[in-house]
């Protein structure tokens, strides 16, 4: 299994910019690229705490444990 971020979909549904959650959340655009586009190996959590509070969010709602087929 692997654990992956929905801030791509949320920021796509809500058509808001990651510079846009940069500046609500504080946290610097590379640290938002990284989330975005999982190329993260590991997040603090402030990173988490603040991203959810920008977008009002709550955690269970940014991740998703992926399961590996290939594994099954």
């Amino acid at each position: 299994m692997e654990l992956k971020t929905k801030l791509s979909r949320i920021l796509g549904d809500r058509r808001i910019t990651q510079t846009e959650l940069a500046g609500k959340s504080g946290l610097t655009k590379q640290t938002i690229s990284a989330v975005y586009n999982d190329k993260w190996k590991q997040i603090s959590r402030e990173t988490i705490e603040n991203i959810c509070a920008a977008l009002d969010i709550e955690i269970s709602d940014m991740f998703e444990l992926v399961r590996d087929d290939k594994a099954a």
